[in-house]
């Protein structure tokens, strides 16, 4: 028996432009989700509800690592929402990567363990950009650019923590849906995605500076700008925007939806923790989930 974890995340910035080439910027949370599988003579999964996603996601992963023997999954122990934009299905997959390279000792390299979860990831999101897995497989705060000759993928080192409170709207938003509708939108209308993209570029170049210069206030605003353009291209929802605005209206630096939108959840940055756990409350007064967390 073998045990694996792979890490939640948010999308600090770059959600939905990421598919067009341009530099995400991802953080890793200290909540994700862990596993237990052992070798078996076929593939088990317990059964309930994500029974079929989680036979499937095995059988890539597999795949992926160049494993034909059996594999059950023993148990899963997860501290985030599905369908919520934290990446759950990506920290699932990188957990039952890691613990099938725990078990049968392969000695895959975390790159390796990486694309194994995108070969899941492909199955639940059609053409993800490969962002969700980059940040469950290494934690920390990521600069992520999709590219055809291999992802560009750089990690930051930020001494300073950062804490953001994720508000939960109970809705789901379908990632290949939300994909496919603004691709629709930007054929539709070339010019006007080219001057969002534009836009978006000068954001998320003066969002790394803000990081790496450990500016808060500064990333907080642009966090904002950030959610004007998502606002823009329709991705965005009442529930997200109610949590936005009580999020701002709680001392919060700066706040925006974080994954594909439609629903999923929305993001606060947090002076500290201690304003942290008061946006968090405010948030679940207004009736949402909510929880607050450490960037790792």
């Amino acid at each position: 028996m073998a045990k694996g974890k792979g890490f939640g995340k948010i999308i600090l910035f770059g959600e939905h432009f990421v598919v067009y080439g341009k530099k995400g910027i991802v953080a890793g949370l200290d909540r994700g989700v862990e596993v237990e599988v052992e070798k078996s003579d076929e593939d088990q999964v317990a059964e309930n509800e994500y029974k079929r996603e989680r036979m499937e996601s095995i059988k890539a992963i597999k795949k992926a690592l160049g494993v034909d023997e059996g594999v059950r999954l023993k148990s899963v122990r997860s501290e985030l929402p599905a369908g919520a934009g934290v990446g759950s299905s990506a920290a699932l997959a990188v957990a039952i990567a890691r613990a099938i390279n725990n078990e049968f000792k392969l000695g895959k390299n975390e790159k390796e363990i990486c694309n194994a979860a995108y070969e899941s990831e492909k199955i639940f999101h059609g053409t993800p950009s490969g962002i969700d897995n980059t940040a469950a497989t290494y934690g920390g705060v990521i600069v992520f650019k999709k590219r055809r000759n291999g992802n560009l993928i750089k990690r930051l080192k930020i001494k300073k923590p950062f804490y953001v409170v994720v508000g939960i709207t109970g809705k789901q938003g379908i990632t290949k849906e939300l994909v496919a509708m603004v691709r629709k939108k930007k054929e539709e209308n070339e010019k006007w995605f080219a001057d969002i993209l534009k836009k978006y570029v000068k954001i998320s170049k003066e969002a790394l500076d803000a990081l790496q210069k450990e500016d808060a206030i500064k990333l907080g605003k642009l966090m904002d700008e950030n959610q004007k353009l998502l606002r823009e291209i329709g991705v965005s929802t009442k529930e997200l925007e109610d949590i936005v605005s009580i999020a701002k209206a709680n001392g919060a630096l700066g706040a925006k939806l974080t994954g594909a939108g439609g629903g999923g959840c929305a993001i606060a940055l947090a002076e500290n923790e201690e304003k942290a756990k008061k946006i968090s409350e405010a948030v679940k007064k207004a009736g949402y989930g909510s929880f607050y967390s450490k960037i790792v």
